[in-house]
């Protein structure tokens, strides 16, 4: 006990505000890589995963330092790796393939390690809780003010935008859903849009608390609704106005809502032929049939996988052979929920579940103040889980980003009702 005592002290003793300055700058370079890149490889080399290895173990040091790691609490975090790379193992007895075993094993631990990073960062102060939310929504205005720009250029010099998403694909070595509209506009959707309803709510609920001026939040607002509205996604768009709605029901009521509504208002209005053709356009027989079909294939294919494997399920990078969406990741599927039911089982789930619910504890209200906001964040986050039955959403960069951005706003939710910020 005394030599883990003078152990853990020395780790303490190699940390300070060098240490917390390197990792603040690290994250936010890493932010900036799972909000604005459209896959982890970039010219085939995975810069994500260089940012991620290069800030573990800064990450490490400051939660030493500032004592987040008792030798008890190091055993339960040790635990989560060795409990997930059993899955990895055990598919390996229904003849999956080892590199695809350790992929979907990566993308479960980033995802995880990810919510650690917040975690630390936002544990001591409400400032380093105020600074992860307000660079994750810079990195999503700049991704989406970027896509909105791209659009717009493809729109002027008469490019349709499948050749602008080929080109993305050829560069990420990424898979995107091209779409052309008559008019040369079209969807371009990227992973991080999904990030876009929880930046709305922040933004409505947090303005004030993050310093945003109401002559920033208006045009900050548009850019990301033209974004979300060029997804194409109907599960986004739906996804978006709960969140608005939830926002102004949980922000402040002032003259900024009211001008917002009146802003939103005139916005549709002006727009409203565009918007109508292209609503009509998605909820089409012929495109909500092509992309529903294969969506209940894969439905009924994965529910029979989880049939036969209930308990523990299949493994980690296992995969159903009477539906593959993708040759280069098998294991992934648009109900990504069922896949993963399928391959961690109902034990799996469970873990998980409970992993969630205390990684999000602070989600409920602790004082009369915050019960809006927690029940907005609630729906939020059950939003964004529900997802993971439409979307491959649920274990990604952008919801690792998600899930952080949640665990900031509980922290900031808690900090408003003591009263120990201002408002």
């Amino acid at each position: 006990m005394t030599f883990q005592r003078v152990g853990f002290g020395r780790l303490r003793v190699l940390s300070g505000r060098p240490w917390l300055g390197l990792f603040r700058t690290l994250f936010v370079v890493y932010l900036f890589m799972l909000v604005m890149l459209p896959s982890g490889s970039l010219l085939g080399v995975n810069v994500k995963v260089v940012c991620f290895f290069l800030l573990l173990p800064v990450a490490i040091q400051v939660a030493f330092a500032r004592g987040q790691i008792t030798p008890r609490y190091l055993g339960i975090l040790l635990s989560v790796p060795a409990v997930a790379l059993l899955w990895s193992l055990s598919s390996q007895l229904y003849g999956v393939r080892a590199d695809q075993a350790i992929a979907q094993y990566r993308d479960v631990m980033v995802t995880i390690a990810t919510c650690w990073f917040a975690a630390v960062l936002c544990n001591r102060e409400w400032s380093d809780t105020l600074f992860l939310l307000r660079w994750t929504l810079y990195a999503e205005i700049a991704t989406s003010t970027l896509k909105v720009l791209v659009l717009a250029y493809a729109f002027a010099r008469g490019i349709p935008v499948s050749e602008i998403i080929e080109l993305i694909d050829r560069i990420f070595g990424v898979q995107l859903m091209p779409f052309d509209f008559a008019s040369l506009l079209g969807r371009l959707e990227l992973i991080s849009d999904n990030l876009i309803p929880v930046c709305l709510f922040a933004i409505l609920c947090f303005r004030k608390a993050l310093r945003i001026r109401a002559t920033y939040a208006l045009p900050i607002l548009l850019v990301l609704l033209i974004s979300d509205f060029f997804s194409f996604s109907r599960y986004l768009w739906a996804f978006s106005v709960i969140a608005i709605v939830s926002g102004l029901i949980a922000g402040k009521k002032d003259r900024f809502q009211l001008t917002l509504i009146a802003f939103l208002s005139v916005t549709v209005l002006a727009t409203l032929p565009l918007l109508t053709s292209i609503v009509s356009l998605r909820f089409s027989a012929a495109v909500v049939n092509s992309s529903d079909v294969e969506r209940t294939s894969q439905v009924a294919a994965l529910l029979d996988f989880i049939e036969d494997a209930p308990w523990l399920g299949h493994g980690l990078g296992s995969y159903t052979t009477r539906v593959i969406r993708s040759e280069i990741a098998p294991y992934s599927y648009e109900a990504q929920l069922l896949a993963l039911a399928g391959q961690v089982g109902i034990v799996g789930i469970g873990l998980l579940g409970s992993l969630t619910t205390y990684y999000f504890r602070q989600l409920w209200p602790r004082s009369k103040g915050g019960t809006l906001q927690s029940v907005g964040l609630f729906v939020l986050l059950f939003g964004w889980i529900a997802g993971g039955f439409l979307n491959p959403s649920v274990i990604s960069s952008a919801a690792a980003v998600s899930y952080a951005a949640i665990y900031a706003m509980a922290g900031l939710k808690d900090h408003l009702s003591r009263n120990e910020m201002p408002a």
